[in-house]
């Protein structure tokens, strides 16, 4: 059985399973070499035209997810981030793990789109 039914929705039983969130941060990810926090999360949002906007309370869950499922990789800044007067930041790129993903999935969203009952 691939999928089990619950009163949530349907949670898939496969580790390359994707939120929502999950795949627009692989899907921009997916096409820059990495990027910060604030940088995925100002993608999101201007490339919806500021329908979609993620909250840090959203997005870092999201992104240690990913983290956690070798999706995405990440590395602390080398610089002194003093020096430009912000917070030291986290970059992230997507791993091979997190690209076979985002594909299976849009795959799935292609077939799912294209389906005609028999």
């Amino acid at each position: 059985m691939d999928t089990v039914i619950k009163s949530s929705g349907v949670k898939s039983n496969d580790n390359n399973s994707l939120s929502t969130l999950e795949e627009d941060i692989l899907t921009i990810l997916a096409s820059h070499p990495e990027l910060y926090g604030l940088q995925i999360s100002k993608a999101i949002e201007q490339a919806s035209d500021g329908k979609r906007q993620i909250g840090f309370g959203s997005l870092y869950p999201a992104l240690r997810r990913l983290e956690n499922k070798k999706f995405v990789a990440s590395r602390w800044e080398n610089d002194n981030s003093e020096a430009r007067g912000g917070a030291r930041r986290r970059y992230y790129k997507i791993t091979a793990s997190g690209l076979n993903a985002l594909r299976e999935n849009q795959t799935f969203r292609t077939k799912l789109a294209n389906w005609q009952p028999a």
